[in-house]
This record gives structure tokens, sequence and C-alpha cells, in this order.
């Protein structure tokens, strides 16, 4: 194999005529970026809202929070390590491939989105090691992490989404060494941010759910759900830009008739199969502190039906009652404060109803009469 052969990335090219990529996986604009003139406005907001949430986990008070973990039962305390432990295993994927996303993508917006993304990722990791600081010694520590992800229940729940990320890590080595031609990486790229927002919009909940259920049944352990539901924030918005750039690469580089059905329908079947999943790693999770709550069903079912909906998916659980900025569990709606953000769009893949939106960036030569066809 010779270096000398993988694909070029120009970082600035004064003989462009354009500012920005085509495409967004594209290299051939002059490389700058004017945020009031993108080819993707939504990107924008994206943006400024993921810096408006910017936090450090040294902000949360821990004193009583450490007190309450000594004082509480061994069942709670199990299930916090364990949780804990397993949100640091794939909050640890997701800064891994925001920073993959981040280099390959060449829409300078888009990559500056994932450039924060993998900033707050490293962060969660962070407060998760902050708020177990003083409960734990070193060893502890360090077990609660290998058990985490040696847990089998664990392993089900991950192992679908790793395999598709694994297998988008490797397309982007082919792709950057010119073995893979863009549009079939795309379709990696694509299957991969399907796989990215179940990660971060499913299989985070259960245990966000659980940390939520400890402090509303028990009031205990307030530090440690500030720093949750800080986490809760930034994993919201990490989605709604996942689902955004699956459409901007979907409008990019369009798939056929045949392979678009494809997709929709391994899209779908993937989602359902990863809420199932989820559903048995919370109640598992939840049997460790001797509760089986009746939403947890009813919650995750949604979340899976939001995150199709932000992918510009049809629903893959049409029959459970469906509004995407009304949390379905009442007592949890103290603690998620997300859902005001929502903004969900239409079916992407209805093309007769919607298509993703472009601007009329002067700057990005998109002809006027495509523009038409351009709409949610």
């Amino acid at each position: 194999m010779d270096i000398k052969n993988r694909r070029k990335i120009k970082l600035l090219q004064p003989k462009k005529s354009t500012l920005y990529p085509s495409k967004i996986l594209a290299n051939d604009g002059v490389n700058s970026l004017n945020w009031n003139d993108i080819r993707y406005p939504q990107f924008h907001t994206f943006y400024d809202k993921m810096l408006s949430n910017f936090w450090r986990p040294e902000e949360v008070k821990m004193n009583k929070d450490n007190l309450d973990y000594k004082s509480a039962s061994k069942n709670i305390q199990e299930a916090y390590k364990k949780g804990f432990g397993n949100l640091t295993a794939i909050d640890v994927i997701q800064t891994r491939m925001a920073k993959i996303l981040s280099t390959v993508i060449t829409d300078p917006s888009i990559n500056a989105c994932y450039a924060v993304a993998g900033q707050q990722e490293a962060v969660h990791t962070q407060s998760y090691s902050y708020a177990i600081l003083d409960k734990l010694s070193r060893s502890e520590q360090n077990e609660m992490l290998r058990q985490a992800v040696q847990d089998e229940v664990a392993q089900n729940r991950n192992s679908l989404v790793v395999k598709v990320l694994e297998e988008l890590e490797d397309a982007y080595r082919l792709y950057i060494l010119n073995l893979m031609p863009v549009e079939e990486f795309a379709k990696y790229l694509a299957r991969g941010l399907v796989a990215m927002s179940v990660l971060e919009g499913v299989n985070f909940y259960s245990t966000f759910m659980m940390f939520y259920y400890i402090q509303h049944r028990y009031g205990i352990l307030g530090g440690s759900v500030s720093i949750v539901r800080y986490i809760h924030k930034d994993e919201f918005q990490h989605t709604y830009l996942n689902g955004h750039t699956h459409r901007a690469l979907l409008t990019d580089y369009k798939l056929s008739p045949e392979e678009e059905q494809e997709h929709i329908d391994w899209s779908l079947n993937f989602i359902r199969e990863n809420v199932k999943r989820e559903i048995e790693y919370g109640l598992d999770l939840f049997t460790t502190i001797n509760v089986r709550p009746s939403e947890i069903e009813t919650y995750i079912h949604w979340l899976g039906n939001v995150r199709a909906q932000s992918l510009g998916l049809p629903l893959p659980f049409p029959d459970y009652p469906y509004n995407a900025n009304e949390n379905p569990i009442p007592w949890m709606k103290a603690f998620d404060d997300s859902r005001l953000e929502a903004g969900q769009k239409q079916d992407f893949f209805e093309t007769t109803v919607t298509q993703y939106n472009q601007a009329k960036a002067e700057n990005t030569e998109v002809k006027v009469e495509d523009l038409s066809q351009l709409k949610f």
C-alpha cells in the first residue's frame, strides 16, 4: 500500500471560485467559513446551542452527594457504579466517533459542530471520573469501569452499535487511503450516523432514567443527577446534530430508489432491535435497586420514534402514542427540560412532502431551480 496514493485534502484552495465544498465530503471549495452564509443554516443553530450548554463538572458541588452515596443502600451503590461505568464506556466511543466525523466531513460548518460535540463528549467522560473521585478508591474506580464493559447484558445492548461504528472506522481508513469511492463511503457514514443517534439517543437513557428515579424516590445524589442532566442536554443536541447530518449527507449523495428503501428498512430494524435491547438492559439495571418500572417500555419506545424522526425516517413504532415534544413519563418531566428544544421535522424520505433545506447562500452556487425542491 503506497501512502502517496492517499486521498489528498487541500486545506486552502485560493484558485477555487466557491467558498465551500459542493458536498459535505467534497474538496472543491476555497475552504474558508462565513457563518452568516452557509449551505445548511440549521447547523449554525446546533453550533450555538452546543456552545450555550458549556459546563464543567467542577462547577457541581459533590460534598452532600458523596455523603449520600456512602449512606445509601448497597443496591443503590451497585446501581450507581453500574450506571456510571457503562456511561463512561459509551461516551469514550462517542469522543472517538466525533473526531472521525470532524476529520472526514469537509463542510466547515458541520466540521465545527463535530469539533464542539467531541469536546463535550470528552467532558462527559471526565465528569463521571469527577463524580466518583471521593466515593471510591482508585482500584474500585478501575474495577467499576472494567465490570461495566464486561457485563453481559451491557455487552448485548452495545454490540450492534459497536459493530456498525467499527465498520465505519474501517471504511474511513479505506476512504482516506483512496481505496473506497466517496459514494460507497457515504453509505457507511449514513449507517454510522444512525448508529450514533441510537448510541447517544437511546442507549444512554435507561441509565438517565434510573438516576432520575433515585432522586425522585429517595431525594439523594443531587450532584450526580445534576451532572446527568447536563449530559442529557448535550446528548439531546448531539442526536439532532447526527440526524441533520444524516439528512444533509443523503441530500448530497443521493441513493437510488432501491438503495433508499434498503437503507430505510435497515435503519428501522436497527432502531427496533436496539430499543428492545435497551429495554432489557434498563430492566436489568433497575433490578439492581429492586424496582421494575412499568414506564420503561413506554419511554424507550418513545425515544426510538423521536430518534427516527430526527434522522428523517418513518416512525419505527407507529402504534405507540407519540408526541415528539412531550415526554410520556409524567414524573420525569421535572428532570427533562431538553424536550423544549425538540424542533422535529417531517419524514425526510417522503420526497413529495419534504426535502432537506439548503440556504440560498451566495457563495455556494446552488441553483435556484434546485432549491425549489429542497423543502421540509
